[in-house]
């Protein structure tokens, strides 16, 4: 691996870093390649030898749990980094454009098949089905604008989702699908972007029901 090993003390089941800068500077280049797993060498030991005590006491009085580092100087903090939530904002803008197409198609389908319901192609007696699909759609993303802790907190738990082994990355085969498409699109391809988490999926799917339920109402009753 790129990274020298972490020395680490073990109190339980627990390990504290004594290698702070290190240990941040791979949480930092970990993010880039979230949500693939990145490993390191640590070297544990469970005692710290007497003469090291002074200078690596500051090192075991974390606050939260190793989930930020404080960036300071001679007692002068510069900055609070957490990966959590870094992770987290990753998450959330992948989720969030997801989320966004699918609005998006639920908004501009109903109003080219409002533009071409004369032509009789929709299939549609009436276009009271195309209006509320487009209402609904425009409600939930106007919702998702409004309060974005919705978004945030099914973000948090797709993040511990991948941290619990959960998540599996993508197969060799879409890993490949994806890229001849994004050559084809001509778009980049994101290594941020992951599949998606049970709780993602199962919010994804039941709002595609939720619009696509007034043109099934609708086809039911003709």
């Amino acid at each position: 691996p790129p990274f020298n090993p972490i020395h680490c003390l073990r109190k339980d089941d627990v390990l504290w870093s004594l290698d702070n800068r290190r240990l941040y500077a791979l949480q930092l280049a970990a993010m880039e390649q979230w949500p693939q797993r990145c490993r390191i060498r640590v070297l544990c030991r469970d005692r710290l030898p007497r003469h090291k005590f002074k200078s690596q006491y500051r090192k075991l009085n974390t606050t939260s749990e190793g989930r930020s580092v404080s960036v300071c100087a001679r007692y002068q903090q510069f900055d609070t980094w957490a990966w959590l939530e870094r992770a987290v904002e990753l998450e959330w803008y992948n989720f969030s454009q997801r989320l966004g197409t699918l609005l998006s198609v639920f908004e501009v389908g109903p109003v080219i098949g409002a533009l071409l319901f004369r032509t009789g192609l929709t299939g549609f007696n009436s276009r009271l089905p195309l209006l509320v699909c487009f209402v609904l759609a425009f409600a939930v993303d106007l919702l998702r604008q409004k309060v974005p802790i919705l978004e945030r907190r099914l973000c948090e738990m797709h993040v511990q989702a991948v941290l619990d082994g959960e998540v599996q990355p993508w197969s060799p085969c879409w890993q490949r699908i994806r890229r001849a498409f994004q050559r084809v699109t001509g778009g980049e391809d994101d290594p941020n972007c992951g599949p998606m988490s049970a709780p993602q999926l199962t919010v994804t799917m039941a709002l595609t029901l939720l619009l696509v339920l007034p043109y099934i109402l609708a086809a039911a009753k003709e």
